[in-house]
């Protein structure tokens, strides 16, 4: 007879305090906003090693170490990534300068549209492949857009689910101490493919962690 510990319902509970504490400390680690994409690198190590492969065994332990050994390019991408936002909003400003009405405001909004979600897609690959491999900036830069060419219209769904939770955690903040975790635990099920593809055919098998030569199944449910 199992014990409540291990029955599928205390499963969830504790699947559920998971995405809490990694959206709490996502959230606190994003304030400096320069942190911002270095914290999604540690929450996606954390939920692809913690939940996703059952290998680690602190969840904030998990969560500090990859923040600790990601944090040069973490910084680096994450100064990129505001100078992409300011560049967004550019876009935006010049559009509404010129007036809602003209074609060139229009031929701004579709540029805006078509840039922001290429550059959240490529952060969302740089994300994953930063907390999991040492490679240089531009090494991790032509591989996210790599992965971004395989799989395009499977990224773009986590691109426009990005951009629902967070319009929903605008509208409902409460749900900023779930959402994110959860987010990123989705996110594993379109990654980890790619980056397990990528470990078999450059990596030796004696040079890969135990836990990450685990093959868990692809389909998200």
């Amino acid at each position: 007879m199992k014990s409540l510990f291990e029955s599928p319902f205390f499963g969830k509970i504790t699947r559920v305090a998971d995405f809490f504490l990694v959206s709490l400390l996502f959230l606190l680690t994003s304030l400096p906003v320069i942190t911002v994409f270095l914290s999604m690198t540690a929450a996606y190590y954390t939920m692809a090693k913690m939940l996703r492969y059952d290998a680690g065994t602190s969840v904030a332990g998990c969560y500090f170490k990859a923040f600790k050994e990601n944090w040069k390019q973490g910084l680096l991408f994450g100064v990129l990534s505001v100078l992409a936002g300011i560049i967004l909003y550019t876009f935006v400003d010049v559009a509404n300068a010129v007036g809602w009405h003209t074609f060139y405001s229009k031929f701004y909004l579709v540029l805006t549209v078509v840039y922001g979600t290429v550059v959240l897609g490529v952060l969302l690959n740089l994300a994953a492949i930063v907390s999991r491999f040492r490679v240089s900036a531009l090494g991790a830069v032509k591989l996210a857009w790599q992965f971004l060419k395989q799989k395009p219209l499977r990224l773009l769904t986590y691109v426009i689910t990005l951009i629902g939770v967070i319009l929903i955690s605008y509208i409902l903040p409460p749900l900023t101490l779930v959402l994110p975790g959860g987010y990123f635990f989705s996110f594993t099920y379109y990654a980890e493919p790619l980056l397990q593809e990528y470990i078999e055919e450059h990596f030796p098998p004696e040079e890969i962690p135990g836990w990450m030569r685990e093959n868990p199944e692809t389909e998200e449910g």
